[in-house]
């Protein structure tokens, strides 16, 4: 019932046409009383009030943050426009061990020394928890609540901090660090880290410097793949030629886990690595960047048996991105099959014509089918499926 008079307090405040200052200092003061409620009617309040006095808005939400009493959901957008700081009740509740499963909000107003001390936290802990050896919940739970935390500190901060970890760190650190990165107040996989523009810049010099790192210290392909999760948060151009070297790397990991369990069947970890592929990680990385460049990688390793097929799929992927409608970003999650827009363009291309990738997977497909293995063949249908979506003209010959 309180809540609905504040709800109504503010409606009559504003019906009564008051000046613009008044009716702003009259909305912070209500939102700063604890019987304030962000249900029903009290959430469209406040995102109105957002749009119109954005600074009360977060000034009386930071207050709430610092008093511990209810937000809205994702109060991240309404806090935007209160400095970080490494003050007070944020520093305070960023560090302290709670028992919360959430991470409190005041993460996302912590400042950079607050930020920092996070960081160095959490790799203590990532490395405490490899060299202990136990892989019980318990165990798991004190990284993964600094993990949290950093995870919902503001991106702009973050990356700044991490400037003074772009050098001298271990393979296993860049890997803790790129997780960080690559799960950061994410709404989905694909999704670009939020930041300012100015911000970006410094995140990929650092995601490129980490790549270059690993490669120098021959890291494992596990810590290498793990980085493409962070390059998907800020995909560049520049990324490719680092993407072209970590791919080479990887291709020759595994040949080389392959060699060593031939040689003794009882080597539990070449067999392991043998188990894993990362090449998906690489072609959807390459697929995002797009460009000639990347596409260039692709087929450089179109007939390599490992890489191959998703090199075809991703030749087939920029081609489509370039060349078809591009499905609406509201739609994005919610896209139906079959994709009629996809469908009606298809059908109304000219059946004679085909395009350069069409011609290269056929013509890769007819290579790989004279060799005549099973493999082989199979590897040649993969190409072929792949060049029957695009323009390929007549190849009733093949198919």
């Amino acid at each position: 019932e309180a809540a609905g008079q504040d709800h109504e307090a503010l409606r009559v405040l504003d019906e009564h046409h008051l000046p613009d200052e008044e009716v702003a200092v009259a909305l912070e003061r209500e939102l700063r009383d604890p019987a304030f409620s962000f249900k029903d009617r009290g959430i469209h309040i406040v995102r109105d009030a957002w749009a119109r006095f954005p600074r009360h808005v977060a000034v009386a939400l930071k207050w709430r943050v610092e008093s511990g009493l209810d937000l809205p959901y994702q109060p991240q957008q309404y806090l935007e426009g209160v400095e970080p700081t490494d003050d007070g009740p944020v520093a305070t509740l960023t560090l302290q061990d709670d028992k919360s499963d959430r991470p409190s909000a005041a993460c996302f107003l912590a400042g950079n020394s607050t930020v920092r001390e996070l960081v160095v936290r959490y790799l203590d802990a990532r490395r405490k928890f490899r060299a202990d050896g136990d892989r019980t919940e318990a165990a798991y739970g004190p990284f993964r609540k600094l993990a949290d935390k950093l995870e919902s500190t503001r991106a702009s901060v973050l990356i700044d901090v991490l400037q003074e970890f772009a050098q001298g760190l271990t393979p296993d650190e860049i890997h803790d660090l790129a997780d960080i990165l690559s799960r950061h107040g994410r709404g989905g996989d694909i999704e670009h880290l939020q930041m300012p523009p100015a911000t970006r810049p410094a995140a990929v010099k650092l995601i490129e410097g980490w790549g270059q790192q690993l490669i120098g210290k021959s890291a494992s392909r596990h810590h290498m793949a793990q980085l493409t999760w962070a390059m998907r948060r800020v995909p560049d151009a520049g990324q490719v030629p680092i993407l072209d070297r970590m791919v080479e790397a990887d291709l020759a990991g595994l040949a080389a886990a392959r060699a060593a369990y031939a040689a003794n069947r009882s080597n539990e970890k070449a067999l392991n690595e043998m188990r894993w592929s990362h090449v998906h990680e690489y072609r959807i990385m390459l697929t995002t960047i797009g460009n000639d460049e990347a596409e260039a990688v692709l087929k450089r390793f179109l007939l390599d048996a490992d890489f191959g097929p998703e090199a075809a799929v991703g030749l087939q992927v920029i081609w489509q991105q370039r060349n078809e409608p591009v499905p609406d970003d509201n739609d994005r999650k919610f896209s139906q099959w079959p994709d009629f827009v996809r469908a009606a363009a298809n059908r109304s291309r000219n059946r004679a014509q085909s395009c350069d990738t069409a011609d290269l997977l056929f013509k890769d497909a007819e290579t790989l089918r004279e060799g005549g293995s099973l493999k082989e063949l199979g590897r040649a249908a993969r190409f072929a499926g792949c060049a029957v979506l695009l323009p390929h003209g007549d190849r009733t010959a093949f198919l």
